[in-house]
């Protein structure tokens, strides 16, 4: 909880990179501890594409095929993450 409070912290800084690594940290911990269809993990991947949306927008004018990336993967975060709404 700890850890995504402070990647969460560094999301709002502007600090997508540090955000994210974070971020998947937590998910690997919460997947390795938790069951596979804890609101938890829900809630991590939508933070993941959150921030995957915002590195999208930061990106968007300087790159656009990583601009494109990050975007497919906040897509895919965001699919997965509404599967744990809907059990």
């Amino acid at each position: 909880i700890a850890a995504e409070s402070l990647a969460l912290t560094l999301q709002k800084s502007s600090e997508t990179k540090q955000s994210k690594e974070l971020l998947e940290r937590c998910l690997d911990v919460r997947k390795a501890l938790l069951p596979g269809d804890h609101i938890q993990i829900g809630a991590n991947l939508l933070h993941l594409a959150r921030v995957a949306t915002l590195d999208c927008s930061q990106h968007k004018e300087l790159d656009v095929s990583r601009a494109n990336a990050e975007l497919d993967m906040a897509k895919d975060h965001l699919h997965n993450s509404i599967r744990f709404l809907l059990i």
